[in-house]
């Protein structure tokens, strides 16, 4: 099941408001989005502290204009507490992100491998070149989300203690060796979350990247299909419609010639084997007859065929 979360980047150090009526205007301005699913990937958490949690009404992610859409997520008999439901999201300022990256980069390099050393950097390069000046992971699409403060605030204090040098926790060493077994293809997607490979502006992963680290370049786009063979391989080669139109009309000549013939040829068995029988009133001599007709024919509708 898809649980998107975003990593953005907002004109405001918040969340967009639907009540204010921002969602279609910060939907509609693009911008740099890295999406990941139901979890917030590690490179994006060495971009904050547990003090960059904040929190958003359940209410604001819904458009205002959108009466429907908004019954069907607060239905008249809401309590009022639903109704005023909360949740966690995080947001800081890029230039405090950057210090933070920056502070924590040879610790986390030292505990996820060289591997990951270009991933790491192309990641804070793309933060400092594309996004705006503030950061924002959008979480609302997380599994229970208004219950997500305890291990959001667990998993930044996680992250921070790197600054320090302090025992890594043995949560996020698990996470990490998970991470050192994952195949070359999957490591940016599951440090940095999924972006626009063939974006114009701001691709992910960025070219720079995809130079140092190929196994990230986008795959390339299917080619169209050829059109399928007949079953009978010889049957375009014969097709009327497949043939130089003299080859063409020459087939049509001579599939009508042979069709004279063949009347033909019926023609005289009968007539050998009835006039024989009627002057003779021999069966034998009446197949007799027949017999050297059919040699006949068969002689001169070779001769025919052959001439053609």
């Amino acid at each position: 099941m898809s649980h998107p979360v975003f990593l953005e980047s907002p004109p405001w150090p918040r969340m967009p408001e639907g009540r204010k009526g921002e969602l279609k205007t910060y939907f509609s301005a693009g911008g740099p989005s890295l999406e990941a699913n139901a979890h917030i990937p590690l490179f994006w958490r060495a971009l904050f502290a547990a003090d960059d949690i904040h929190f958003a009404y359940v209410i604001d992610d819904l458009d205002p204009d959108d009466a429907a859409l908004e019954r069907e997520a607060f239905p008249e008999n809401a309590a009022q507490a639903e109704k005023d439901a909360k949740y966690p999201y995080l947001v800081t300022t890029k230039a405090l992100a950057l210090t933070r990256t920056t502070r924590r980069r040879d610790h986390l390099i030292e505990l996820v491998g060289e591997r990951f050393r270009p991933i790491y950097d192309a990641f804070v390069d793309y933060i400092a070149t594309a996004y705006g000046p503030f950061i924002l992971v959008r979480t609302s699409g997380l599994p229970d989300v208004t219950d997500a403060t305890e291990w959001l605030v667990t998993e930044l204090e996680q992250i921070t203690a790197l600054d320090h040098g302090t025992r890594v926790h043995a949560d996020l060493s698990d996470e990490i060796e998970n991470l050192k077994r994952a195949a070359d293809t999957d490591t940016v997607w599951r440090t940095t979350g999924m972006g626009a490979p063939r974006a114009e502006v701001n691709p992910w992963p960025s070219q720079s990247l995809v130079d140092a680290f190929p196994a990230c370049a986008p795959r390339a786009p299917r080619a169209p299909r050829a059109p399928r063979t007949p079953r009978n391989r010889y049957a375009a080669a014969t097709s009327p419609d497949s043939q130089h139109p003299a080859e063409a009309h020459r087939s049509r000549v001579s599939n009508r010639l042979d069709k004279v013939l063949e009347w033909v040829a019926i023609l005289v068995f009968a007539g050998t084997f009835v006039g024989t029988w009627a002057a003779t009133r021999s069966i034998w001599q009446s197949i007799l007859a027949t017999a050297i007709a059919t040699a006949a024919m068969a002689w001169l509708l070779v001769r025919v065929r052959r001439l053609e």
